[in-house]
């Protein structure tokens, strides 16, 4: 089931259903009109089904970013715009939009709307290392920075899907999301599961996801 809600400036999905907020002309605005968005939530509810990823911390930011790559590839294969690796590009108005071009830049974290790490150093001090082992999620806490941590992997993503194109990483990552991933899964176990299952397309390939996990320190 699909709910509109109201002036709800956010989209989810909410374990059996999706919600996409009609959202505000000055804000966040027509989330169910952005391709990218929807492709996002409805691939959360792929993961629920398969790997599971546990909301929280680096599983959750790998659940967040996974949702972010296949928002990307979807926005490609129907639109395929110039900069695919904004997301939500299309739904920023007003205030939001003087701030950042898109909610997550994914070639560029640090661009997005709340600012993202790009490399596994930048969890090492302020503001990202509070998201270090330890950490205890909660609401206030964004469950451990899940959509904070996601950007190390998206821009590794960006990276991939750039040189090898949107069709072989779809397999790549959705091979990876739905088959060598578990529920507490985190980067380390993440790049494993990677350099495994790019053996399945080329062996070009597994020196470019290896070029682009060591970019960002994955």
């Amino acid at each position: 089931p699909l709910d509109i809600t109201g002036q709800r400036q956010n989209a989810a999905w909410a374990k059996t259903r999706f919600l996409f907020g009609a959202g505000k002309k000055n804000g966040l605005d027509g989330m169910v009109n952005a391709i990218d968005v929807v492709g996002h939530e409805y691939t959360h509810a792929v993961i629920q089904t398969s790997s599971n990823l546990k909301y929280e911390g680096q599983s959750g930011a790998l659940n967040e970013h996974l949702a972010d790559v296949f928002g990307a590839i979807i926005n490609i294969n129907y639109n395929n715009p110039s900069n695919p690796y904004l997301i939500g590009s299309s739904i920023l108005h007003g205030e939001y939009a003087a701030k950042a071009e898109a909610l997550r830049d994914m070639m560029d974290p640090a661009k997005g709307l709340s600012p993202q790490p790009a490399h596994m150093k930048e969890l090492e001090s302020a503001p990202f290392n509070k998201f270090a082992a330890g950490c205890v999620a909660t609401g206030e806490n964004d469950r451990c920075g899940v959509h904070i941590l996601s950007g190390i992997p998206n821009r590794m993503s960006a990276l991939v899907i750039s040189v090898i194109g949107a069709e072989k990483s779809a397999k790549l990552f959705y091979n990876v999301m739905t088959q060598r991933l578990s529920e507490n899964s985190n980067f380390a176990d993440y790049r494993v599961a990677l350099m495994e299952e790019c053996k399945s397309i080329s062996k070009e390939t597994c020196e470019i996801v290896d070029d682009a996990l060591s970019n960002v320190g994955m």
